[in-house]
Formats: structure tokens, sequence, C-alpha cells
């Protein structure tokens, strides 16, 4: 390969990664924000009237949810690490051999 595919394929696994890492951090932020929702929702958004009537304390023990980390975050940020490390292999190689012949 010569050293310019190389960069653009080191370029590109940066993108990937750069998306990839974004689209984690969305979905953590998404999970979190469903995790508050229904903490105010089953300890009462008014006071503690809440629509279930007492119920949702009862289940929960009145202690709240904490949002965990989902599986598509951490598959998108193992994914991402890979992808930065083809991008810095990549460019790498291509620092070394900046006229390598096919």
């Amino acid at each position: 390969m010569t050293a310019g595919t190389l960069k653009g394929l080191g370029i590109g696994c940066f993108v990937i990664a750069a998306v990839l890492a974004f689209f984690g951090w969305y979905e953590y932020n998404e999970n979190a924000k469903k995790v508050e929702a229904f903490n105010a929702m089953s300890n009462g958004l008014m006071g503690g009237n809440s629509p279930f009537g007492g119920m949702m304390q009862q289940m929960t023990g009145s202690a709240k949810l904490e949002p965990s980390t989902p599986k598509a975050t951490i598959y998108c940020l193992v994914l991402a690490g890979v992808a930065l490390a083809g991008g810095v292999v990549s460019m790498v190689m291509a620092a070394k051999n900046p006229n390598a012949a096919p």
C-alpha cells in the first residue's frame, strides 16, 4: 500500500472511532434521562403525589435507581478503541514507509 492510501485509511479509522464514541455517549445520556424520568415518576412529580398512589415507593423501598452503562455504549467504546488503534497503526506505517510500493 502507498503512504497516501495508508493515511486515508488512518483518517477513516479516526472518523469511525469518533462516530462510535459519540454514539456511545448519546446512548449513555439517553439511559440516564430515562432513569431520571422513572425516578421522578415513581417518587411523584408534585411533592410526593405519585400517579401510582405509593405503590412504586413500596416496590422500590423509596430508593432511587442509578443509571448504568448500556451494553451499546460498552460495545461502541470497545469498537472505537479498535478503530483508533487501527488508525494509529495506519498512520505509523505511512510515516515509516513514505515510498512503499503496492
